[in-house]
């Protein structure tokens, strides 16, 4: 049956021939030769005429006769068994029908016997229109091959003169080729095979049909071949030929590959030179940032220790009117203090340039209905660019009077706030228009911060701890640049082992999830040993690239872990947000179409991705999320790689 091997369970016929081979028919299937355990089989694929085989008789000449739908056919037991052998793959037979007398091609077979070979060498055939008697012995080999000729050559319908060299314009389309084989004796069962190089491999079977067509041929030189058999399956094997030559368009011309390759590389390189003058200059804008950014906290952190060196607040005071004129345009600063029931400020220290004072100790102004109850209620600080232009749409302002009075043209009034209670005001005054900017009023609520936490000991430590903290942070940052992978560009182990601690930390401090990848290219031992360690590096900067570009949001860190393995930091993602990232990842390295014959997975490069998820706490290592990572990259490796798979982390890790 088919499962041993018969692609057909209709058997129609069996022959047992004198050598012990059995010989067996099928319906639709072809011929099969069984000898022994060794089945080989036969059809239209290896010469046979028809897959149909109703009835199995075998000559004195050692010739098997077989009746099908389409008539008897004729074949040598020796040359089914070369093909058997492994030494031919194609057999010639013979086929005999209605132009050979009979009065119809199809023989019966649906049940036995289905034909009779008589002592006298006479093949008594039943068909669906009566008896076809055949006589095995006559000798009707015709021996003759027919000479084959190519009649017409036509392009686009137009015929082409074949007694001069044929050279095709660019873009000629539908040849049509008209041929033939001369021969007087049963010239319907004549046979061809064509080949054109350049597009058929091998020789195409056309049966009788005299004429070929191809709707498009490529540019360049070919030749086509036409060969022919007579009816009895003898084949001029020389045929004929003619040769000609499709002349291409510019853009299929060698010149223009190199011209398109050229540009491309010109255009890598541009880009390449672009990207570097970009991280340049991004690498000079971060470094002057990180330097203004650090002399700024230095000199909060200057200003700082002249406060705290004070135990009076008359002495804190003072040492900010010092140490803030080098850098801030005023000419006056006051302090004014809630009083006890919070319902009116009291200027309890002044400090001023000028020697009018209209505005000294002792002062006291209501708070409610004021602008000042505005400026506390929002902790937003004010600036007023023209004191008298204020003046006169608010005539009824006392202290906008006096501090005019005092010749002060512009002011910003800073809200004081320790521990989340208000505590008064700082007025910074000056003699010009316009004089402070929002740059001032950031220094300035740094100032009035650290003049709040000079009152609140204990809160000026902490604020000393995280200025220290952004320092050092930013001070990573430029480290952290420089701390890339020789070869892919990414973050090296270093830095990764720096990160995941860092994020770890912050995860727990925020109460928020945080995922590590693993990811690893399937099989790259193989890549490496087939294409070369050169094609190997271009593969991981490839690969790397695709990472760079998935992962790239603030916080996202992604490392090379050592060989073909990378690893992706994922700060605040749950595990489904991972899976998703995974998903994409996975999606984009495909559609790189990085190619990888020896790769069991497929024919191109692929990725194998572990995924862990973990909710941090302060009492579990780190180590467990990196190696629940691992063991879900083992998994998924395991799994038949090319893919990716979640640990199911819970939160406790």
């Amino acid at each position: 049956d088919t499962g041993n091997g018969l692609t057909s369970n209709l058997v129609r016929a069996v022959h047992l021939d004198q050598d012990g081979t059995a010989w067996i028919g099928t319906y639709g299937g072809g011929l099969y030769r069984l000898d022994g355990d060794h089945l080989s089989h036969f059809g239209k694929h290896n010469g046979l005429r028809e897959n149909v085989v109703s009835m199995i008789v075998e000559d004195e000449f050692d010739r098997l006769w077989l009746t099908g739908n389409s008539g008897v056919t004729r074949v040598s037991k020796s040359e089914l068994q070369r093909i058997a052998d492994g030494l031919s793959d194609e057999v010639h037979s013979t086929l005999f029908g209605k132009s050979d007398g009979m009065l119809e091609n199809e023989c019966n077979g649906g049940s036995q016997p289905a034909g009779f070979l008589a002592a006298d060498g006479h093949f008594w055939v039943p068909t669906i229109k009566g008896i076809a008697v055949v006589d095995t012995r006559a000798d009707s080999v015709n021996p003759l091959p027919p000479p084959v000729h190519i009649k017409e050559v036509r392009i686009d319908g137009r015929p082409l003169d074949l007694s001069r060299p044929i050279d095709l314009p660019p873009g000629s389309r539908n040849l049509e080729i008209s041929y033939t084989a001369l021969s007087f004796v049963a010239p319907s069962k004549v046979r061809f095979k064509t080949r054109l190089t350049g597009i058929d491999e091998a020789w195409q079977d056309t049966g009788n049909r005299r004429v070929a067509y191809f709707p498009y041929v490529p540019p360049g030189r070919h030749q086509f071949q036409v060969i022919a058999s007579n009816n009895d399956g003898v084949w001029n094997d020389t045929g004929v030929s003619f040769d000609f030559t499709v002349e291409p368009y510019f853009v299929q011309t060698p010149w223009f590959f190199g011209l398109v390759l050229l540009a491309v590389a010109a255009v890598v390189v541009a880009f390449m030179l672009t990207r570097q003058r970009a991280l340049k200059r991004k690498e000079l804008l971060l470094s002057r940032l990180v330097t203004d950014r650090t002399s700024e906290l230095q000199r909060l952190a200057k200003l700082t220790e002249r406060i705290n060196s004070g135990f009076l607040l008359e002495e804190v005071l003072q040492h900010i009117f010092d140490a803030c004129r080098p850098a801030i345009p005023y000419h006056r600063i006051g302090f004014a203090a809630l009083t006890r029931d919070g319902k009116s400020v009291r200027a309890r220290w002044v400090c001023s340039d000028s020697e009018t004072m209209e505005i000294d100790r002792g002062y006291e102004a209501p708070l409610e209905g004021s602008s000042l109850a505005r400026i506390l209620e929002t902790g937003n600080p004010r600036i007023l660019d023209d004191l008298e232009a204020y003046l006169r749409d608010h005539p009824d302002s006392e202290s906008t009077r006096r501090i005019v009075a005092e010749g002060m043209r512009s002011s910003l009034t800073c809200p004081l706030v320790a521990m989340g209670k208000p505590m008064g005001f700082l007025f910074f005054s000056s003699r010009r228009r316009a004089a402070f900017t929002d740059d001032h009023v950031k220094f300035f609520l740094q100032i009035g911060a650290h003049l709040s936490l000079a009152i609140e000991k204990s809160r000026l430590y902490s604020d000393l701890l995280n200025t220290r903290e952004r320092l050092e942070e930013a001070n990573r940052a430029l480290e952290i640049q420089a701390s890339r992978d020789g070869l892919t560009g990414l973050a090296n182990r270093r830095t990764l082992d720096r990160q995941i601690n860092l994020e770890w930390n912050r995860a727990i401090r925020s109460r928020t999830h945080l995922s590590l990848m693993m990811i690893d290219i399937d099989h790259f031992k193989l890549f490496n040993d087939t294409y070369g360690h050169l094609q190997g590096d271009d593969c991981l900067k490839k690969v790397a690239d695709e990472i760079q570009r998935a992962f790239h949001r603030a916080g996202e860190c992604a490392a090379r872990y050592g060989g073909e393995e990378f690893a992706v930091v994922l700060p605040e993602a749950t595990a489904a947000e991972a899976c998703q990232a995974a998903a994409y990842l996975l999606k984009s390295i495909d559609n790189l179409g990085l190619q990888h014959e020896t790769s069991p997975v497929g024919p191109n490069v692929t990725i194998s991705i572990g995924i862990a998820t973990a909710l941090p706490k302060s009492t579990a290592p780190i180590q467990n999320l990196i190696a629940e990572a691992d063991n879900a990259l083992y998994r998924a490796k395991r799994d038949g790689r090319h893919g990716w798979v979640h640990a199911t982390a819970d939160g406790d890790v």
